[in-house]
């Protein structure tokens, strides 16, 4: 028996037993009874009655929803059925996942399909209902009594995390906060519990907890186009002690703190993303660019261009996306360094409204570690002007990295598919990864392929929907450009040794008769993948390509073409397209349609009767547009099933005539009437087989029943009147602006129009929040922006506040249907230290709209979400920007050592005689206003650093030489400059010039001044507020984070600025820099050299090549101190071998190619050898320098690796030996045979006359692996 049986069961007991207790009357007792008797009668069923209360309690609980995703006040109201969609529908798919089972109705999607159908059918069984799949009166009437039934269970969930989820274009400065269902235990909260990280590096930020909210306030701000995560584990608890029910995450991106620029035509402006270290051979963002025209406008096509340090053809498999659309085919870049994009389908842009070009691309796999980066240097459109260009995007370092590999290949082949079928496979693939890391994917791109002859139409499919282990992923509703996007909310993740993943892609067919279906994969940059441990994209490999699948179709064939407008205005229209039917004959002879009936399904329509038409359309006709003839339906009232939402309107003798091969475009209208505002209408041909389209032959009437598909629905057409909806963007919560700033972002928000008329907006009012009073000596402007634009839309002084609120006047600012518009308001502070401490805080608080489609007279337009009174005025909290502005009297500057930089994240060698060498980056950023730094200092470790450097060099991170220094010393200070620093990250680099080394070389210098390492630290920073004017002084170091007018150093480079007392008024120090003469540039292993190869088996015992190992040399031109030729030495080499149990290993020698050899003692030489690892060291220069231990500048030495094998399981083949180099940056270590993994692989001298060093120090390279050599049958 259901839950909802038993709550019937036993109200019927208690109704019962309350009548039998006298409570209520229903008839006289028919025999006298005793007082006894009677007074025990009624004590045992009263506590009859206790009892089945008590039950009753358990079984319905407190009335509320409890069901996860239902609001609390919801009610079922809808008839809903097969083809039925909306919330109503996900709803319903939510209760039946706990009544019936989520493996039963699958995902709450919100469309009532087949499982739904099914579940429906299970859930009405279960409950004595008609099992007919049709949610009706009865059906409803159940699933609502079990919404206050149900009770409900106490469950610690996410409520909502603001920014949202995908959220971009974030404020800086912003706070994440967290809302659950249940207050929080705020001990629980930690920083493993609630985490805030940008890739796989944690934020520094203060975490606090009020009631059921969580607050993370960063301590500095949140770099810009950075996307940033915050997840909460199931660590977390509620004051109870409910745990979290599951880990949860949530990812969003910053944008600039600036409104980008420039009107006038087409802008486009670089967005994202920041420099980055990305992998060799993986598709990797390089460029995102905003594209804002103030006029709508065509991309025709586009020119990419590449730069950057590496060769630029080995910039290959350029894409393009356009608000996650794929645009255009796949380019290389050419020898030319450029890839032109010609677009067969251009790029539309709607006036005003900004879109978002992504530019992916892949370094060849096997290119050398370099940079690289992406320009637009050239597009072409259709008139319009365009600006900004070139839009350059940040330098990326392409790096070697073993990142975990998808690879893509075909599943089983899809059958041939029919005309009108509902999720009909067309795609089969398989996913496999390989044994690296977990890898998610987050959105695959798909291509129909138009290479075959008889290939269907983007048209012909709708409803696409991606599967994977039984469950829809992602869902798109229409091909665009050929292209098909799944953007999965929940990525799925493919952990790593799985192979064979299959995804299948469903979808309707609704045209297309005859044709084929073919799609593949068309690049792999179209697959956006992360591997969960490295956390860069993933490679992606392999392909897939479907085979060719028909598209089968009867006699006669049915396609459906959905009306060209699905919102459609209210009131009185005539002629109303709903959708057209083309049907084609295909039989051989003349055939004529005798029949023609459809089911016109309503929702919200004012008819409140079965037997009467409805009331909001009129005068339903078919008109044969092949023809030019018309027509009419009736209605039928006696048809069965029709109520006021159903019914059926027909034509029982038309008379239409079709020729053999002919289409025949039936369209499908009607006349709205004068009442229409909110009805929806959904036609469809509900039956063939049931009589509602019949057709016969003309020459002998033979009736023809070969018609596919058996029922055919049009979309939904619903009538509305023009409206829009005020909502407001994300802006960090609390934003500190100096007095006297300009253009103070204080509201950004969205107006979205719906579908049926372009809206114009004539006024707007926004009010003060705040503590304070705001007026003219407050705030002396306030502009209106449309966002993408520096230029204001108006310009309103403050004078005319009236209390706090400032209207806008006399707009005329024109939102097109169906769109979102972005608009920001600012304001510009008066500079008047008297405002110190005071708080802005504003709202939308009313607006004036009217509709812009001329034919309906500029009626007014509400917003009918926020103004339910629709009187213009929004209601009141309901649209307040998140930000309070506070109005400090100066700014700050936040200093730090950015040893992260891609430039000087590793410590490294300086060459003498070379320039430009990046020593230092300094990340600096100011809050409150942009600070003009005057004077910077920078101090080095070692005090003789000017008999190094001949000069020191400050740039900025664009590469513009701020300033240079000549007289380099232990502090070298940097006057002048005068550098911006805007409130946001900005990095200026450190370089030097070292001195060259030897005898008769210009300002060459005794290499005993070479000596160290040297690092570097920032200091004696002299700047004021761009703004104000008003000087900063250096911090009081008193752990707060800084304050108003301060420069705060982060002195230990943790990024948190939370320095205290004691304390020095400087940064942490840099990596470090080492000036040599020469150094070893690489170290690599190779297969063949000098006549020698490595061994590729071991088949017999005896000697071999087991290594050959590439040493390179730097180029110089620095000297000895004779003024002889200077060479890098060899001292030792230092190898680790590894090899089985069972394999005997004698004494490993390695020699220069063509050179001397060097033994390392014997080992394993018991007669019970033990498996591992052994390190073995080689002293080249035991007997004095040689030839052998010298490589001359730009050029390379091979150096082989021999051992001598004697190979002990003849049968299990299980002997086996390999050379690793595992210490390429190892510091001095015991020299000795059977060395650990301590030291370093090479110790080596930068000429004859020099100290020895031990780390090679070569950027991205801190070991390289050999080949393993394995035993074969012999």
């Amino acid at each position: 028996m259901s839950k909802i049986q038993k709550i019937i069961a036993i109200g019927t007991a208690l109704t019962t037993i309350v009548s039998m207790s006298g409570l209520t009357y229903f008839a006289p007792i028919a025999a006298a009874k005793t007082t006894a008797e009677l007074e025990a009668e009624i004590a045992a069923l009263m506590a009859s009655l206790d009892a089945l209360k008590a039950e009753l309690a358990k079984l319905t609980g407190t009335p509320a929803a409890t069901y996860e995703g239902i609001p609390a006040d919801f009610e079922f109201t809808k008839l809903l059925k097969k083809g039925s969609k909306g919330d109503e529908v996900k709803y319903l798919q939510i209760v039946l996942q706990e009544e019936v089972g989520e493996d039963v109705v699958g995902a709450a999607d919100g469309s009532f399909g087949p499982k739904t159908d099914k579940a429906t059918k299970q859930f009405q069984g279960d409950n004595d209902l008609k099992a007919d799949g049709i949610v009706g009166k009865n059906t409803r009437a159940v699933l609502n009594a079990l919404l206050v039934a149900v009770p409900p269970v106490a469950e610690l969930t996410v409520a909502s995390i603001s920014p949202a989820s995908n959220a971009t274009s974030v404020a800086v400065g912003s706070n994440v906060t967290i809302t659950l269902s249940m207050a929080v235990d705020s001990a629980t909260v930690t920083a493993d519990s609630v985490k805030l990280t940008a890739g796989t590096t944690a934020v520094a930020a203060a975490t606090t907890v009020s009631d059921k909210t969580i607050t993370i306030d960063p301590t500095a701000d949140l770099a810009e186009n950075t996307t940033y995560t915050v997840t909460l584990t199931t660590a977390v608890k509620a004051t109870d002690g409910t745990a979290l029910k599951a880990e949860s995450s949530s990812s969003f991106s910053t944008g600039e703190t600036v409104v980008p620029p420039v009107t006038g035509g087409l802008t486009v402006k670089l967005v994202g993303p920041v420099s980055a270290m990305i992998p060799i051979g993986s598709s990797a963002e390089f460029l995102k660019a905003s594209l804002l025209s103030d006029v709508d406008a065509k991309i025709l096509s586009l020119t990419v261009t590449a730069g950057g340090l590496g060769a630029v053809t080995q910039v290959d498999s350029v894409v393009l996306y356009v608000d996650g659309v794929r645009k255009g085919s796949v380019k290389d870049i050419n020898s030319s360094g450029y890839a032109a994009f010609n677009l067969s389908t251009p790029i539309e842009l709607k006036a005003g409204i900004a879109s978002e070009l992504l530019i992916k691309a892949t370094i060849a796999s096997g290119t050398a570690a370099s940079t690289y980066s992406l320009a637009i240097t050239e597009i072409v459109s259709d008139g319009v002007t365009v600006s900004g260009l070139p839009v350059r995007g940040n330098e990326m370092s392409a790096t070697t990295a073993t990142l975990g590999t998808l690879t893509f290949s075909a599943g089983s082949t899809p059958a041939d598919v029919n005309l009108g079928d509902k999720d009909a496979v067309i795609a089969n693939f398989k996913v496999s990864n390989d044994n690296i890391e977990d890898i998610k994917i987050e959105r695959i791109t798909l291509k129909r392929d138009t290479s075959l002859a008889t290939i269907i139409k983007d048209s012909d499919i709708e409803n696409l929907e991606l599967w994977y282990a039984g469950a829809v992923v992602a869902t798109t509703e229409k091909i665009v450009d050929n292209y098909i996007t799944f953007t999965l909310a929940t990525p799925v993740t493919i952990q790593k040794n799985q192979s064979n993943k299959v995804f299948t892609v469903k979808a309707d067919i609704i045209g297309g008769a005859g044709y084929d279906i073919r799609i593949k994969l068309d690049s792999t940059a179209d697959v956006f993948a992360t591997g969960l441990t490295k956390k860069y994209p993933s490679t992606i490999a392999g392909s897939y390509a479907g085979a060719a699948i028909d598209v089968n179709a009867g006699v006669v064939t049915i396609e459906k073409v959905n009306a060209p407008n699905e919102k459609i205005r209210s009131g009185a229209q005539t002629d109303v397209v709903f959708g057209t039917f083309n049907i084609t004959a295909n039989s051989g002879n003349e055939v004529e349609i005798t029949t023609l009936k459809l089911t016109i399904v309503a929702t919200d329509e004012s008819t409140a009767s079965a037997v009467v038409e409805y009331t909001e359309t009129e005068n339903w006709e078919v008109y044969d547009s092949t023809t030019g003839l018309t027509y009419d339906l009736t209605y039928d009232s006696s048809e069965t099933g029709n109520s006021a939402s159903y019914k059926t309107y027909e034509n029982n003798d038309p008379g239409l005539l079709m020729q053999s091969g002919e289409t025949h475009a039936l369209i499908v209208r009607a006349d709205t009437t004068s009442i229409a505002a909110n009805a929806g209408y959904t036609v469809s041909i509900d039956s063939v087989s049931g009589g509602d389209l019949v057709l016969r032959e003309t020459a002998d009437e033979t009736s023809i029943t070969d018609i596919t598909p058996n029922s055919v629905s049009l979309k939904k057409v619903t009538i509305q009147g023009a409206g829009i909806t005020f909502s407001i963007n994300a802006l960090s919560a609390a934003y500190d602006a100096v007095i006297g700033a300009e253009d103070v972002q204080i509201v950004d928000f969205n107006v979205k129009t719906n579908a049926t008329s372009p809206v114009k907006i004539t006024e707007l009012q926004f009010d003060d929040e705040g503590a304070n009073t705001i007026d003219s000596t407050v705030v002396s402007a306030f502009k209106l922006f449309a966002y993408g634009s520096d230029t204001p839309i108006k310009v309103v002084s403050a004078s005319q506040l009236s209390s706090e609120e400032i209207t806008f006047s006399d707009l005329s600012v024109t939102i097109p249907a169906s769109t979102t518009a972005r608009y920001i308001l600012t304001v510009s502070l008066v500079s008047d230290t008297a405002n110190n401490g005071k708080v802005l805080k504003y709202d939308i608080s009313g607006y004036t709209a009217e509709d812009a489609d001329p034919t309906f007279g500029g009626d007014s337009v509400y917003d009918t979400t926020n103004d339910s009174d629709s009187d213009g005025d929004i209601v009141v909290a309901q649209l307040v920007s998140a930000r309070t502005v506070t109005i400090r009297s100066v700014g700050m500057l936040y200093v730090d050592i950015y040893n992260t930089d891609s430039n000087v994240n590793t410590d490294t060698y300086v060459i003498g005689g070379t320039t430009g060498n990046y020593l230092a980056a300094i990340k600096v950023r100011a809050a409150n206003e942009s600070v003009k730094i005057e004077d910077l200092a920078v101090y080095a470790s070692y005090a003789s650093v000017g008999n190094v450097f001949s000069s020191l060099s400050l740039y900025d991170q664009d590469g513009n030489l701020l300033k240079q220094a000549s007289n380099v010393a232990q502090t070298t200070t940097f006057e002048d400059i005068n550098y911006v620093v805007p409130t946001s990250s900005k990095v200026l680099y450190l370089k030097g010039s070292a001195y060259a080394i030897g005898k008769d070389q210009a300002g060459a210098v005794d290499r005993g001044t070479f000596a160290s390492d040297i690092s570097w630290r920032a200091q004696g920073i002299v700047a004021a507020g761009n703004s104000s004017g008003a000087s900063l002084v250096t911090g009081d170091l008193d752990g707060d984070g800084g304050t108003a007018g301060e420069i705060v150093f982060d002195t230990d480079g943790d990024g948190a600025y939370d320095e205290a007392s004691g304390d020095a008024a400087y940064t942490a120090v840099s990596n470090k820099a080492y000036a040599v003469a020469s150094r070893i540039a690489d170290v690599e292993f190779v297969n063949t050299n000098g006549g020698y190869n490595v061994a590729s088996s071991l088949t017999t015992s005896g000697t071999y090549n087991a290594a050959i190992i590439k040493v390179t040399n730097s180029a110089y031109s620095n000297t000895l101190a004779t003024g002889d030729v200077l060479k890098t030495v060899l001292q030792t080499v230092k190898i680790k071998l590894t090899y089985d149990a069972s394999t005997v290993i004698g004494a490993v020698t390695l020699q220069r190619i063509n050179g001397a050899a060097a033994s390392a003692l014997a080992i394993n030489a018991s007669s019970t050898p033990t498996a591992g690892t052994k390190y073995l060291n080689f002293d080249l220069t035991a007997s004095g320098f040689s030839v052998d231990d010298e490589i001359a500048a730009s050029d390379s030495a091979y150096y082989l690796i021999q051992v001598p094998v004697t190979l002990q399981d003849v049968t299990a083949q299980n002997d086996w030996i390999q050379i690793d180099l595992d210490l390429l940056d190892g510091t001095a270590g015991a020299l000795d045979a059977d060395a650990d993994a301590t030291g370093a692989n090479f110790k080596w001298q930068d000429g004859t006359d020099a100290t020895a060093k031990y780390p090679l120090r070569i950027k991205g390279k801190i070991k390289v692996e050999g080949v393993k050599i394995i035993e074969v049958a012999r």
